[in-house]
C-alpha cells in the first residue's frame, strides 16, 4: 500500500477506460442475458460489501484485503481505475464527473439516498448487470469499493437491502494535503470538505441496518486486531490476511501542517475555530502538535469497528 492508503478516482479520468480484453470477457458475459428472475435470484444469494472513505483513506488496501478472503470477490478486469464499480454503471452519478477528490462532497447531486432515483429493485437489477461479470459468483460476498460511497449508503441499502458498509475515517490534516496534488484548493477548503462528507456519513448511518467505521490510524497500528473485528462484523472466518501497512504516515502531514508561515497559521487558526468539532467526532484534534484527543480506538469498550451508537447517534 501506499503510504496513504486508498487508491483514487483521479482529476484527470474522463470516463474510465476500460480495454479491449476486458470489454471482451465482459461481452461473452452479456451474451447469454440472464432472466430477470435469475438476476434477483443471484442478488439475494449474495452480500454487497460497500468499502467507501475520502481519497487518501485506506480504502483501496481494505478492499484488496478482503478480495483476497476466500468468501469474498473484489471486481477485477474491469479496466477501470483500481477497479471501482461506479464508472461502469449508468444508474447513479460517479464522482470523477462532480467534482473528483476534495470536492465531491459539496455536490449536492452525489449525496445519494433512498430517494434518489434507482433506489428500487429496477435500479439495483442495472447496476448488477453491469458489475456482475466482474466479480466471482462462487463467493458469498461481494466487494465494491469507491470512495464517494461515503456519501451515497442510503441509496445503496435501498437498492441491495442485504448489503453491508464499511467507512474509514482518516485525519482531516493528512487526508487534506494529500489530497491537494489533484485539485486546486486551500486547506480551508479541503478541510471543509472533509467535514461536510463526515456530517453527511454521520447523518446517514441512522438509516444503516449493518454498517462500521473504521479509523485509518487504528487500522494501521493494529490491522491484525481490525481484522479480527472485521471478519466478526461481517460473519467471516478470520483467515491469514496480507500484510499490513507499516509506519507512521501521518507525522510528515502534521510537520509539513505545523510549519508554514503567517499567512498559513492565521489560515489553520480559522480551520480549527471553525471544524473543530467535526474533527473532534472522531477522536480528533487540529492541532498538528497534538493531533489526536484520544489515541485508543474510540469504538465500544475501546473496540477498533465503531458504529452509530457509539458515536451517540
Amino acid at each position: 500500500m501506499s503510504d496513504d492508503g486508498s487508491g483514487h478516482e483521479h482529476l484527470q479520468q474522463q470516463g474510465a477506460h476500460v480495454d479491449s480484453s476486458s470489454h471482451a470477457f465482459h461481452q461473452r458475459q452479456l451474451d447469454a442475458e440472464p432472466t430477470r428472475k435469475k438476476l434477483l435470484d443471484e442478488l439475494t444469494a449474495h452480500r454487497i460489501v460497500f468499502i467507501g472513505g475520502l481519497h487518501r483513506s485506506g480504502t483501496t488496501f481494505l478492499a484488496d484485503a478482503l478480495a483476497q478472503h476466500p468468501a469474498f470477490s473484489g471486481l477485477t478486469g474491469t479496466g477501470a481505475i483500481k477497479n471501482e464499480g461506479q464508472s461502469l454503471q449508468t444508474v447513479f452519478p460517479w464522482g470523477g464527473r462532480w467534482g473528483g477528490p476534495g470536492r465531491f462532497g459539496f455536490r449536492r447531486r452525489l449525496h445519494l439516498t433512498e430517494q434518489t432515483a434507482g433506489a428500487d429493485e429496477d435500479g439495483a437489477i442495472a447496476i448488477w448487470r453491469a458489475w456482475r461479470p466482474f466479480w466471482d459468483l462462487s463467493k458469498p460476498n461481494l466487494v465494491e469499493k469507491s470512495p464517494p460511497n461515503i456519501v451515497r449508503s442510503r441509496f445503496f441499502a435501498a437498492a441491495f437491502p442485504n448489503s453491508a458498509f464499511v467507512f474509514i475515517v482518516r485525519h482531516p490534516i493528512p487526508v487534506s494535503l494529500a489530497t491537494r496534488k489533484w485539485c486546486r484548493a486551500t486547506h480551508y477548503q479541503l478541510v471543509h470538505h472533509w467535514a461536510r462528507v463526515h456530517q453527511l456519513l454521520l447523518g446517514d448511518l441512522p438509516f444503516l441496518e449493518r454498517a462500521a467505521i473504521v479509523r485509518y490510524e487504528d487500522m494501521v497500528e493494529d490491522f491484525d486486531g481490525t481484522w479480527r473485528a472485521l471478519m466478526d462484523f461481517l460473519d467471516a472466518e478470520p483467515v491469514p490476511h496480507p500484510a499490513p501497512p507499516a509506519g507512521r504516515h501521518n507525522d510528515r502531514y502534521f510537520e509539513r501542517w505545523e510549519h508554514v508561515g503567517i499567512v498559513g497559521r492565521a489560515e489553520h487558526r480559522r480551520i480549527a475555530a471553525r471544524f473543530g468539532d467535526d474533527a473532534a467526532r472522531f477522536g480528533y484534534s487540529l492541532d498538528p502538535v497534538r493531533p489526536y484527543l484520544n489515541a485508543a480506538p474510540i469504538g465500544k469498550d475501546g473496540g477498533i469497528l465503531f458504529t452509530a451508537a457509539d458515536l451517540g447517534l
